[in-house]
């Protein structure tokens, strides 16, 4: 009878090995892979690693000058101030800047 007892006790290490072993490989994958809010918020190339994608070329640009005196590079100027303060989250940064675009 000692021997069954024996032979249960190592089978139930063994499912107990075999269960923290799946619990270990799932908190990693989990740890590599955002979950939540944080599955869904854009990052900036740099941040992702991957390589910036290819633009395709442009024609030289044309600057137009605006009826208040701006130029097309300073609107694109301002909208891409304003994108990155956006995406830094600084909301009170981009709307200021938009209500500035807003005038032109």
């Amino acid at each position: 009878a000692a021997w069954v007892a024996a032979e249960a006790r190592r089978e139930a290490e063994a499912e107990a090995d075999a269960l923290a072993a799946a619990e270990e490989e799932a908190a990693a994958a989990a740890a590599e892979k955002p979950s939540g809010w944080a599955s869904v918020v854009r990052k900036a190339p740099a941040e992702t690693g991957a390589p910036p994608s290819p633009k395709p070329p442009v024609a030289a640009p044309m600057t137009k000058q605006r009826s208040s005196g701006t130029s097309d590079e300073q609107v694109k100027g301002l909208l891409m101030r304003r994108e990155q303060a956006r995406f830094s989250r600084e909301f009170d940064q981009a709307d200021r800047l938009r209500e500035q675009l807003a005038k032109l």
